[in-house]
């Protein structure tokens, strides 16, 4: 509960889409409800990062419309303004027990560049820190 009140509040997400170095995309279905978003900023990776780095920090997609290509449209437009902005990579933590996510960035051309721990409540997890690069 924690984790969620401080990583996934409105709070956090006012303050941090506040901060001009920080992107995001929202889709919509067609009233005009969020179904998905991305957001990316500068990386905050335990892996060396180049200057030219932009971390994909979330990503999600409505669990009734995973399967039909929202994900690999929301990357595909950061992908594209990313280049906009000369970024030569982009990186990314996923949970490493999340098989299906792996495959899903595997498909994208994602390769692990590194490993970083994180801590939710009293038990330690690991993500793998993926990279793709844009040119």
């Amino acid at each position: 509960v924690t984790h969620c009140r401080t990583l996934h509040g409105a709070d956090y997400y006012r303050d941090w889409l506040s901060d001009d170095s920080r992107l995001a995309w929202i889709a919509r279905n067609a009233s005009g409800a969020p179904v998905g978003y991305l957001t990316a900023g500068p990386p905050d990776l335990p892996v060396d990062t180049r200057s030219t780095d932009l971390e994909i920090n979330r990503i999600y997609v409505l669990a009734t419309l995973k399967g039909q290509g929202l994900g690999r449209r929301l990357l595909d437009s950061a992908a594209e303004a990313a280049r906009e902005l000369e970024v030569t990579r982009l990186v990314l933590g996923v949970f490493g027990r999340n098989q299906a996510a792996q495959a899903f960035y595997a498909r994208l051309g994602f390769r692990q560049i590194g490993v970083r721990q994180f801590q939710v409540g009293a038990s330690l997890h690991d993500d793998l820190v993926l990279g793709l690069d844009l040119i």
